[in-house]
């Protein structure tokens, strides 16, 4: 596997409110954070389709939100965080992000590497006000809506003292 395995999605142009939605790709040019305005995502997924609705979701708030500031987002895919130094890396953007959405399709647990992940942003993780929210696509499901990915999310709000908001499975 290569690194352009690392996916970014380009940030759709969001001319409908004071919000600006904006990928964090190149940092060099982008204006200095500002915690008490801007809001900063990371995106774990499994598929693109769960990264559109990831992106969808995060355009729908950026348009809803009145606040001035700006919604900087970054997505990592899951096949990414099998490797090593590239699952640190999404671990340390974990820690300083404001909001995690974990996006994939229902089914027994998360892949080996995504729990790897997480439990490294949880160990280096400072307490912060910071919300998990996850995103489960019940359509791609042969469970038939368990809730082990669910209560497996929650476990993790729970650990890291996160707010959990969920779509899918028994949070619909």
């Amino acid at each position: 596997m290569s690194i352009q395995a690392y996916v970014f999605r380009p940030a759709a142009s969001i001319a409908s409110g004071p919000m600006r939605l904006e990928l964090a790709m190149d940092l060099s040019g982008m204006e200095r954070f500002e915690p008490v305005l801007d809001l900063k995502v990371l995106v774990a997924c499994d598929r693109y389709q769960d990264a559109q609705e990831a992106c969808a979701l995060l355009e729908g708030i950026a348009r809803q939100n009145a606040a001035e500031g700006r919604l900087l987002y970054r997505w990592w895919n899951f096949e990414v965080l099998a490797i090593p130094g590239l699952r640190k890396l999404a671990a340390r953007e974990a820690d300083e992000a404001n909001l995690i959405m974990i996006a994939a399709q229902d089914g027994p647990e998360l892949p080996e590497p995504v729990i790897d992940w997480i439990s490294q942003w949880l160990a280096i993780s400072v307490y912060t006000l910071r919300a998990l929210i996850a995103l489960i696509d019940l359509a791609a499901t042969k469970s038939g809506g368990s809730p082990g990915l669910l209560s497996q999310l929650r476990k993790v709000a729970d650990l890291g003292q996160m707010d959990f908001f969920a779509q899918g499975t028994e949070a619909k």
